[in-house]
């Protein structure tokens, strides 16, 4: 190439940068200088409305002012005459000073007849329909047909003498209509001194204009000093980033080398944006192939983009998680694998990083745990069966023995024994049937126990129950179900004698209370304890075994007698029934 040509090339290679910055701020400014000129009109629109506004709203309050006045014409209390006489003398002293000069509040008569005029006074009560301004304006007649125009009247622009003031200015007046009086009052504002100060602003606003086009520029020759000074640092950048590379790609060599699968991934997409050798190998892809899929073709558990969605706003709002996942490889096989997701920032933006660890040995282990665990909870069920089973067959032979026992005294006993098996029995069917082993929910069994033992008493009784969900351990469980049994077969045999009259009640209660007690309660409307209770106690089986079965579960059960018996067993729940 020409060196001449080439240097040529050079400088116009430098040079490109400069001519845009310039034609840039020329457009620039162009473009400023047409807003500056909209929004100056804009701003004379402005002030002429906000004019227009003042004057229309001093007038309304002097119409206000009056209001009383023309009140009374209408009604007829005043003369129209009288009322014009009464009005004037009020439109009379409504002079104001405003921001230009002392002004005031004119009246005219609809014929032309000024009726105030304060700083003129001799002109009042005189025909002026010809009064003409220096423009050959006639102002009474444009102000009578302002006034008239509509209800709200109007504006009206002539030239007149300022209060004090030898020579004539624009005036913009504002009149509006009387028609009880057939008159007007208006105001108006001379404009002289209003356009000296919208010229003032406005010169103001282009010298800042000018001031603003010269900073432009300097900024511009700033700016394109700083590009020529960009350009000799991004040379340095450009060495810097290479060492960045050389760094990048030692450190993707240690990624290469992990033992688990790493993956980047776009949490918006869920495309894989790149992979460590071990993602390739375990998958059966090659690099390619695996960074032009997505996360949903290579995991079996959350491959539906709405499980996708769900998973990446926990990430992104608990920053990371740890799932238990499946990913398939390219023939179709699957892998076991222990997910740990974080969520990254680089460059501005935010990534995924997904790192899969081969957990297919940790899954075989833990089915074999699973496996066994079903086999003893089949084994325990089995258990709880068979002794359930036993206890019916202890039942069953209790029932033959009573059968054929005469005497009533031992045929008692041995009903008792009965039901005493039977609520053990019954704890077990429940946890046979129950699917936690170690609990049963004690509510339910206090239903089906009291059922069965009111099936055993004959009697028209009713037995009531409010009962919270409360857990019971097997240890526990068992003592109270036999402290229970005893108390309701007392009600249902000694509290309802056959001369007992009225409803025949036993409620039954089981509640936590706020101390984290439990309490369980029989009580029903009998007859009430006998006197010789205390000697009972010693000689019965049953009142000696609640005692004996309620220190077992370290309770306490309690007695009184009130419009019937009531038997409150409380107790401490042990450490073991403690689950809600």
């Amino acid at each position: 190439m020409n060196p001449v040509r080439g240097l040529m090339l050079s400088r116009l290679t430098r040079l490109a940068p400069y001519t845009v910055i310039i034609i840039s701020t020329v457009v620039g400014i162009l473009l400023y200088l047409l807003l500056f000129a909209g929004l100056s009109e804009q701003f004379i629109r402005n002030v002429e409305n906000q004019r227009r506004a003042g004057l229309v709203q001093l007038v309304h309050m002097a119409r206000n002012a009056i209001e009383p006045s023309l009140e009374r014409v209408r009604i007829g209390a005043l003369s129209k005459e009288d009322g014009r006489i009464a009005v004037r003398n009020l439109v009379r002293r409504m002079t104001y000073d405003d921001q230009y000069g002392p002004n005031y509040i004119f009246m005219s008569a609809y014929d032309g007849t000024m009726l105030v005029q304060p700083f003129e006074p001799h002109m009042e009560m005189t025909p002026q329909w010809d009064l003409r301004d220096e423009h050959g304006t006639y102002i009474i007649r444009e102000l009578v047909r302002a006034a008239r125009s509509g209800p709200e009247g109007g504006f009206v622009s002539y030239y007149y003498y300022p209060p004090d003031s030898p020579t004539p200015q624009e005036k913009l007046a504002y009149a509006l209509p009387i028609p009880e009086l057939d008159c007007y009052i208006g105001t108006g504002m001379y404009m002289q001194r209003a356009y000296i100060e919208q010229k003032q602003i406005l010169a103001q606003a282009r010298a800042w204009s000018v001031a603003f086009v010269v900073l432009l520029f300097i900024t511009s020759f700033i700016a394109i000093r700083e590009i020529v000074k960009r350009n000799r640092e991004l040379a340095a950048e450009i060495e810097v980033r290479r060492r960045a590379q050389e760094s990048l790609e030692l450190f993707r060599n240690l990624i290469d080398n992990s033992h688990d699968s790493i993956f980047l991934v776009d949490p918006d997409s869920g495309g894989i944006l790149e992979a460590n050798r071990k993602a390739w190998e375990i998958l059966g892809y090659d690099r390619d192939e695996l960074l032009s899929l997505r996360t949903t073709d290579i995991e079996l558990v959350y491959r539906h983009e709405t499980d996708r969605r769900s998973l990446v706003a926990r990430v992104r709002h608990d920053g990371h998680a740890i799932l238990d996942g499946t990913l398939i490889r390219k023939d179709g096989t699957t892998v076991p694998s222990e997910v740990s997701i974080r969520y990254v920032s680089m460059g501005g933006r935010g990534y995924l990083v997904s790192v899969a660890r081969d957990v297919t040995e940790r899954r075989i282990a833990d089915e074999k745990i699973k496996a066994s665990l079903h086999e003893k909870e089949t084994l325990l069920r089995e258990i709880h069966h068979r002794v359930k089973n036993n206890f019916q067959i202890i039942t069953s032979l209790l029932n033959l023995q009573e059968r054929k026992i005469r005497n009533e005294e031992a045929a008692a006993e041995l009903a008792d024994s009965r039901n005493r098996i039977r609520a053990m029995a019954l704890v077990h069917e429940q946890l046979y049937q129950s699917h936690e082993l170690s609990y049963i929910d004690f509510g339910p069994y206090l239903q089906s126990l009291a059922r069965g033992l009111q099936r055993t008493y004959p009697g028209d009784i009713d037995i009531i129950f409010h009962t919270e969900h409360v857990p019971l351990a097997i240890e526990t469980a068992i003592p109270c179900g036999l402290i229970v049994s005893e108390l309701i077969s007392n009600s249902l045999k000694h509290a309802f004698p056959h001369s007992f009259a009225g409803d025949r009640k036993i409620n039954v209660t089981l509640i936590r209370r706020p101390d984290g007690s439990i309490e369980i309660g029989v009580r029903d409307n009998g007859i009430g304890l006998p006197e010789d209770i205390e000697n009972r106690k010693k000689s019965s089986l049953g009142l000696s075994l609640v005692e004996i079965l309620a220190r077992q579960v370290k309770g306490t059960v309690s007695v009184r007698a009130e419009g019937g018996t009531t038997q409150v067993l409380r107790f401490e729940p042990a450490t073991e029934d403690r689950k809600e």
